[in-house]
């Protein structure tokens, strides 16, 4: 147990942390905002502006030294590896929510100082709600917000070559041919496909990025996966072969690979196939339908039943 907890919090960590160069780093922060040129920049203004308020701010409280260290403690939380990917910046959600609500009560405070008309007290909500208007009414969110199905919602944020919207149909598959207490196995960066079956993943590794990583010990990883599935006999098995699941490239280590085609032939039947074509939309395939694909041919999710 402590040779895990060491290879997690230090052996790992040390090796992700220090892939990317600070240079490369700066680069990927600024893309981001690079992405939210539009109204949506305006949400990260306001918070800005409450930060600059609350430092100039010389009233006595607790709020600023609380508000601030959560600031501080999200910032560190988005930072590690200096990838800054989209969903990493959920983590300071709660810091900017507050820092919003910290300008608004500050200017309506200095509107009440200055003894301003009564109607003016509505002008700082009332700004908050133009901009937040702005934002939903803008083409791409109002396309997802009131346009799309969930699906297509799903593919409009994160492409049509991420398995998202497939994976309730998968899953489904799953639990009416499996029981509850059956284990299955998911070889790729898939979990929501175990937490839509409501089934236990036969290994630890339920998020393969890490397998296939430059200058992580990824052999050792790539052989406890192998180790804990041969082990677990997962009733079903499940090979996402789509490269946004895996991110490798020509300098990864491809020994799973080589394992995942062989110990599916021997152990498992093909029972179903999600292909993935260049174009277009997903295609489901199910039973003697899904025997005409074989792993590794195409972009597919392969979901295969043991024998």
């Amino acid at each position: 147990m402590f040779k895990q907890f060491w290879f997690w919090i230090f052996t790992y960590s040390s090796a992700y942390g220090s892939r990317i160069s600070g240079h490369a780093g700066f680069q990927n922060l600024a893309e981001q905002f690079q992405e939210r040129s539009g109204a949506d920049m305006l949400l990260w203004v306001v918070p800005a502006i409450g930060l600059v308020l609350m430092i100039f701010d010389r009233k006595p409280g607790d709020r600023k030294v609380i508000i601030l260290t959560l600031l501080g403690v999200s910032v560190i939380s988005v930072c590690p590896g200096l990838y800054f990917r989209q969903h990493y910046f959920v983590l300071a959600l709660p810091a900017i929510s507050l820092l919003v609500a910290y300008a608004i009560t500050l200017v309506l405070r200095l509107i009440v100082q200055a003894n301003f008309h009564p109607l003016t007290k509505g002008i700082p909500a009332l700004a908050l709600f133009l901009i937040c208007l702005l934002v939903i009414l803008e083409e791409h969110q109002r396309q997802i917000l009131f346009k799309d199905t969930t699906a297509e919602a799903t593919r409009d944020l994160f492409g049509k070559k991420n398995p998202f919207a497939e994976s309730p149909e998968i899953a489904r598959f799953i639990r009416e041919h499996t029981t509850k207490d059956d284990r299955i196995a998911v070889v790729g960066s898939e979990p929501q496909i175990c937490f839509y079956a409501k089934r236990r993943s036969a290994s630890g590794y339920i998020y393969t990025y890490g397998l296939v990583e430059e200058n992580v010990p990824a052999e050792r990883m790539q052989n406890e996966m192998i180790h804990e599935i041969e082990a677990g006999k997962p009733e079903m098995l499940v090979f996402v072969g789509l490269p946004l699941s895996w991110l490798s490239s020509k300098e990864s280590e491809d020994m799973i690979f080589n394992w995942v085609e062989k110990f599916s032939h021997d152990f498992y039947d093909l029972v179903g196939v999600v292909n993935f074509p260049p174009t277009g939309i997903s295609e489901s395939h199910w039973g003697p339908d899904a025997a005409q694909y074989q792993i590794g041919q195409d972009d597919c999710v392969y979901v295969l039943k043991r024998k």
